[in-house]
This record gives structure tokens, C-alpha cells and sequence, in this order.
């Protein structure tokens, strides 16, 4: 079952492009391998700035984002993501517990 749920995520993501905006060198180099192995393009960032800045020259299909990170944090980069194209698909990934920057990601329509 698993194996078959892994060659649906593939064929899926086959022809997907997503973007990874995380600052810990290792989360993001981990993050981005794992990916590779299912979407066409990954591409890495490591704060909001670098972030935005990739989002501004390229599509992506999918946004993969810390939020706590140096330069710009994750909801500062998603709500401008969001101002020029509010269909972006975003997940959020971070160890973060402020309740504060869960309701502001919701709020922005943040997908998971």
C-alpha cells in the first residue's frame, strides 16, 4: 500500500515545480533531496528575501516554507506571495509555537 501510494505521489508530482524557503542548512538540503525524488523542479532558499526573489522570477506550483527566518520570515514572504498570486499553493514547515503566526498563515489561506 505504501509502495502504490509512492507511485501516485510520483506520478502526480511529475511535472510539479516547488520551492523549499528554509534557513538550517541541513533542513533544507534534506528537504530538497527527499523532493527531488517526486517533483520535476525543486528549488532552495534560505530567508524570505531569497525567497520572494526566486517566487518573483519563476512559477512554482507549490511554496515550502519555514516561518522563523533571518532577513524576512516565512509570513512576511507568504503574504506577499499571496498579494501577487492568491491561488499559490503554501505549506508551512516549522517548529515555531507561537499560536500567532499559525492564525496569521491561516488567515492568509496557507494550505497546510
Amino acid at each position: 500500500m505504501v509502495r502504490n501510494n509512492i507511485l501516485k505521489l510520483q506520478k502526480i508530482a511529475a511535472d510539479l515545480s516547488v520551492l523549499i524557503v528554509e534557513d538550517e542548512d541541513l533542513i533544507n538540503s534534506q528537504l530538497r533531496q527527499y523532493l527531488e525524488k517526486f517533483f520535476k523542479v525543486v528549488k532552495t532558499a534560505f530567508d524570505g528575501l531569497e525567497g520572494l526573489a526566486c517566487f518573483n522570477k519563476e512559477h512554482f506550483d507549490i511554496v515550502v516554507s519555514d516561518i522563523l527566518m533571518p532577513k524576512m520570515n516565512g509570513i512576511e514572504m507568504l503574504q506577499k506571495i499571496k498579494e501577487k498570486n492568491s491561488n499559490q499553493k503554501i505549506v508551512i514547515t516549522s517548529a515555531s509555537s507561537h499560536s500567532n503566526y499559525l492564525i496569521d498563515a491561516i488567515e492568509m489561506g496557507v494550505n497546510h
